[in-house]
């Protein structure tokens, strides 16, 4: 995938995330990139980079007190590109402790709207063909 390709990707998810946490007070868009290496094969990783960042601030307009930093999606696609970094990316919600929605049922629909939102990303990382393998139900031949 070209660089303008993962940032149409996830500006996307990122739209998805943020209105799925409209309701909930002390929650953002959130990407990881983590870089890690390994001793032995069974050996508690070592952490060599380690970048995270409210994708709000990556993509997208300037808006409710969010400081635009392309340079976070910068550093993430350029770090994606290299063929053989070795790299563990990982997009979400961020959602602090404090958050009365955590101590309901409702953070179940959170959750859940949170996954759905990463739908596109799952999609490209998976790929199409996993995806509607596992994920889409078979229709029973006849």
């Amino acid at each position: 995938m070209r660089s303008r390709g993962i940032k149409q990707l996830l500006g996307k998810v990122e739209t998805g995330i943020r209105r799925s946490l409209k309701h909930v007070t002390r929650a953002c868009p959130y990407c990881e990139v983590l870089q890690r290496h390994y001793r032995a094969q069974r050996s508690v990783p070592a952490v060599d980079a380690r970048l995270e960042f409210d994708l709000r601030t990556a993509v997208g307009e300037r808006r409710g007190g969010v400081k635009l930093q392309p340079q976070w999606m910068e550093a993430t696609v350029n770090a994606l590109k290299a063929k053989r970094s070795n790299l563990q990316v990982a997009v979400g919600a961020s959602i602090e402790f404090g958050d009365p929605r955590l101590r309901s049922k409702a953070v179940l629909d959170v959750i859940a709207a949170v996954w759905i939102a990463c739908r596109p990303w799952i999609n490209a990382i998976v790929g199409r063909s996993l995806y509607s393998m596992v994920l889409q139900p078979r229709r029973a031949h006849t």
